[in-house]
């Protein structure tokens, strides 16, 4: 699922400027950046996107690839998780300090330029769009809730959490209905995102969703059964971001054949039906 060309994936570097840097949740953190030269840059990314960040500690070699949540008239959003050395480093980046990014990176979201209405169904109501996040899977979809939002599609948000939630306000803010489940049972509905869609019988015309792979793997089966299309963005550790070092790769069926594509390069995002995932 390509959605842009050659010269878009080019990696460009930019230096931003750190506005805000601040933990949100155990663990998560969002940090806006903001600058002339980064907003200029990264204006044209889409949701589903990621950018590289590029560390001040030269023993960290490669870039952070991290997601894009929003992006804004001057700045844009990411939200991370504290998991390792690089992260634990940008964690206490403070306001004003310099910050060197990448572009947008990757294939995101393929939204549908007919877009707005639903001919399909009686009285040509809105199309309805179903967006499925879990944990840090949750910060693109934001970004994807503003562009949805601006086609005039119905949008319902069922996001997923171990216990702590966060990006609620942003994610009300851009949805018509918003669905909250906790594994612990500590806010919202007491399991996972598909078991509560299932049980809501929560609908769309079109599934988009990002988050660990076996809550992809089941909503893409879901979606199958369902006869629904569903979109996903693939977790994966990155290596370089822009596909010269093979270090993610997934399988895929392409005109029936079984090919091996890079999650940073040909992804993240990728059509439920088309990706392997015992593979």
């Amino acid at each position: 699922m390509c959605n842009c060309n050659n010269d878009e994936q080019e990696n460009m570097i930019v230096i931003g400027t750190v506005i805000v840097n601040k933990a949100i949740a155990k663990d998560i953190y969002e940090m806006t950046i903001g600058g002339e030269t980064l907003v200029k840059t990264c204006r044209k990314a889409k949701a589903g996107q990621f950018i590289n960040i590029y560390l001040k500690d030269k023993s960290t070699l490669l870039p952070r690839p991290i997601s894009i949540c929003q992006i804004g008239e001057e700045s844009l959003d990411i939200v991370y998780k504290v998991i390792g050395k690089g992260t634990e480093e940008l964690s206490h980046y403070k306001a004003g300090e310099d910050v060197k990014i990448s572009n947008g990176l990757g294939n995101g979201y393929v939204l549908d330029d007919k877009g707005e209405w639903n001919t399909s169904h009686e009285n040509n109501t809105k199309k309805e769009c179903i967006l499925v996040g879990g944990g840090v899977g949750i910060p693109p979809l934001i970004q994807l809730a503003k562009e949805l939002k601006n086609r005039q599609v119905r949008i319902t948000m069922v996001l997923g959490f171990q216990e702590e939630a966060f990006l609620l306000e942003e994610a009300e803010c851009h949805c018509d209905q918003l669905y909250i489940s906790t594994e612990k049972g500590t806010k919202g509905y007491h399991g996972n995102v598909v078991q509560l869609i299932k049980e809501k019988k929560i609908f769309g015309d079109e599934f988009y969703s990002c988050g660990p792979k076996a809550m992809l793997k089941a909503l893409a089966e879901y979606c199958q059964n369902i006869k629904v299309p569903i979109q996903v963005s693939l977790e994966e550790r990155m290596g370089c971001g822009y596909g010269a070092c093979v270090g993610c790769t997934c399988k895929v069926v392409e005109e029936g054949k079984t090919v091996q594509k890079s999650v940073c390069k040909d992804g993240p995002v990728f059509s439920g039906e088309e990706v392997l995932w015992d593979e």
